[in-house]
């Protein structure tokens, strides 16, 4: 949208935690509780206002608008909850002094395109758009989102880790352009099960290979198979250094199924295998200025992103999966559980409240914090 000079209107349509008693009387039974599952109905007061804050915090490190909507009317009907909305419009309108431009250096580039090439209703598509945007807003460090058709819009140098997410079909003037503008500078790169397997009506293994500088090979076997994927003895080493928790034994979202592809190039890192079988699934190359990563199922948890963007050199502001929201001027941290954390700036900064003014520390570049489960922390920061 920012790259063509868009406004990105969002109806943050809520509930709170009222919802409960607000539809009590429906008879609807099955409605109300898959409504209060799907809409994220929060248990108190303070909860909800957690939640109103780390909306804001999405418009604060996007640059984007939001305005609070009564969904069905009588969610807001409580004055704390019209007390932290009022904080909020003071807040939001104040930001308009302070530079909330991107300081994102991880790209996501999806394709619509691309979905034409699924079948109706794709499950796959289904299981890898929408779950992987949960994990990359909890991996700790901010990530802007294009679509390729927009690549040539975007000015490449900030970006050190660039994910592809289903760009099975590619164009041959988007491949070239891929090549030139994105695989060097030392990047690190990683694709997506098929990644330009298809040029208008034409398929090619060979050109994946190409732009991606992994042989796949895909299964004689047209059966879907779960793309569940075993970490290798290097991959449970990889994980334990870079993504700053314990490895697990598997990982990609489980409910993702499809034709199996594989890595068939003796010169990677193996990483992990399919569950259970041995063809390599997720692996590493490294490039002669760039470093090449595949992973069959693109629906990873968000320890791994953390990994793979640490390997790259991206700032990581949190190692730990909260929902983090960063721009040039505020920071937000939506705490998933309680406990404490060490916030890392990439410069030594000053922090602020943004509430009160209060400035709880000067010229830090690591500043400790202990976090309520689901608490919200809003910070504006500036340079010294």
């Amino acid at each position: 949208m920012a790259l063509h000079d868009k406004l990105w209107y969002h109806d943050n349509d809520t509930v709170s935690f009222r919802y409960d008693e607000l539809n009590q009387a429906r008879t609807d039974r099955a409605t109300v509780a898959r409504y209060r599952k799907e809409l994220g109905v929060t248990e108190n007061a303070q909860d909800t206002i957690w939640q109103y804050r780390r909306g804001a915090g999405f418009v604060l490190g996007y640059g984007v608008y939001q305005s609070f909507f009564d969904l069905h009317g009588g969610y807001f009907d409580d004055p704390r909850l019209l007390a932290e909305v009022q904080r909020l419009n003071v807040l939001l309108a104040e930001s308009a002094q302070h530079d909330c431009s991107s300081v994102a250096e991880i790209l996501v580039v999806s394709d619509e395109t691309s979905c034409s090439y699924a079948t109706f209703e794709s499950g796959l598509l289904q299981q890898t758009l929408q779950p992987v945007q949960v994990q990359l807003a909890k991996l700790g460090a901010p990530h802007d989102s294009i679509l390729v058709d927009d690549l040539a819009l975007v000015d490449m140098n900030r970006y050190k880790l660039v994910i592809f997410l289903d760009c099975f079909h590619l164009t041959a003037d988007q491949r070239e352009l891929i090549r030139r503008t994105v695989l060097n500078r030392g990047r690190t790169v990683l694709w997506s099960y098929a990644p330009g397997l298809f040029n208008g009506v034409a398929t090619s293994v060979e050109a994946m290979r190409e732009l991606t500088g992994f042989t796949l090979t895909r299964s004689a076997q047209t059966d879907r198979k779960r793309l569940r994927i075993a970490l290798t003895e290097a991959g449970r080493h990889w994980w334990h250094t870079l993504a700053g928790s314990a490895p697990p034994r598997r990982v990609g979202h489980e409910h993702v199924w499809a034709q199996t592809w594989a890595v068939d190039d003796p010169h990677t890192s193996v990483l992990g295998r399919l569950e259970d079988r041995p063809e390599i699934a997720l692996a590493i190359k490294r490039m002669p200025d760039w470093t090449s990563v595949y992973t069959l199922n693109p629906a990873m948890p968000a320890a791994f992103f953390r990994g793979l963007a640490r390997q790259a050199g991206v700032h990581v502001y949190n190692m730990r999966d909260d929902t983090l929201y960063a721009s040039r001027s505020y920071l937000t941290v939506n705490a998933d559980g309680l406990g404490d954390r060490e916030l890392q700036f990439p410069d030594c900064v000053d922090l602020f409240d943004p509430f009160t003014g209060h400035c709880p520390a000067r010229r830090v570049k690591v500043w400790p914090y202990s976090f309520q489960d689901k608490e919200t922390l809003v910070l504006r920061y500036s340079r010294p």
